[in-house]
């Protein structure tokens, strides 16, 4: 399942919102939450995706930009593939 397939699951679960409304272009402030709302969308996609997001709403103006900016966190932390270590002569 994609970031964005998540988002929009945690938006239809748990806010009601009709999933045919919730396309990559639309924007977060539109809809239809308050602040506390918006506020409480970000920890739990914070719980949904172990990563810590800023507390301006404002940085993800669409659902779009939030999978991609959770999607370059997620890319960020994770750890970098390491070379086998070389064997050890018997």
């Amino acid at each position: 399942m994609t970031t964005l397939e998540r988002l929009t699951k945690i938006l239809v679960e748990r806010y009601k919102i009709d999933a045919e409304r919730l396309t990559p272009q639309q924007p977060l402030a539109e809809l239809g939450m308050d602040s506390l709302g918006m506020v409480e969308l970000l920890f739990m996609i914070e719980d949904e995706f172990g990563v810590k997001l800023p507390q301006d709403v404002d940085t993800f103006p669409t659902l779009a930009d939030a999978a991609r900016y959770i999607d370059a966190l997620l890319a960020s932390s994770s750890p970098a593939p390491t070379a086998p270590l070389p064997r050890q002569p018997a």
